[in-house]
């Protein structure tokens, strides 16, 4: 497969697990959901909570068989300070599709802070 081709699949994959996390929070009854929040490979998902406090998401997708990266320690470091200095709680979140979409995203979060 083409390099080109493989990115975009890739990017839209990521750009889908984003959307799921946000829809999940919203659905959960965060508020102020943003994606995307600071560019490729920074946090991807920021909600708040309506009574204060937040959250801050690095959401990694992948397609089944596959399963989606780890964070690295750095990735992972970088979102605890972040959230940290807003007072928000890091997670990470690995979401898996379904080769033909015909279930429905899994979601394994990991508290990061």
């Amino acid at each position: 497969m083409e390099k080109g081709l493989l990115r975009a699949l890739s990017q839209s994959t990521g750009t889908a697990g984003e959307e799921v996390v946000a829809n999940l929070l919203r659905r959960d009854g965060w508020i102020n959901v943003q994606v995307d929040t600071r560019g490729p490979g920074s946090t991807d998902v920021l909600a708040q909570r309506p009574n204060g406090g937040g959250i801050l998401v690095q959401v990694k997708s992948a397609i089944s068989p596959n399963e989606p990266s780890a964070l690295g320690a750095l990735e992972q470091h970088e979102i605890a300070v972040r959230a940290n200095r807003l007072g928000y709680d890091a997670y990470a979140a690995a979401v898996t599709f379904s080769p033909l979409g015909l279930a429905a995203p899994t979601v394994q979060w990991q508290r990061l802070n």
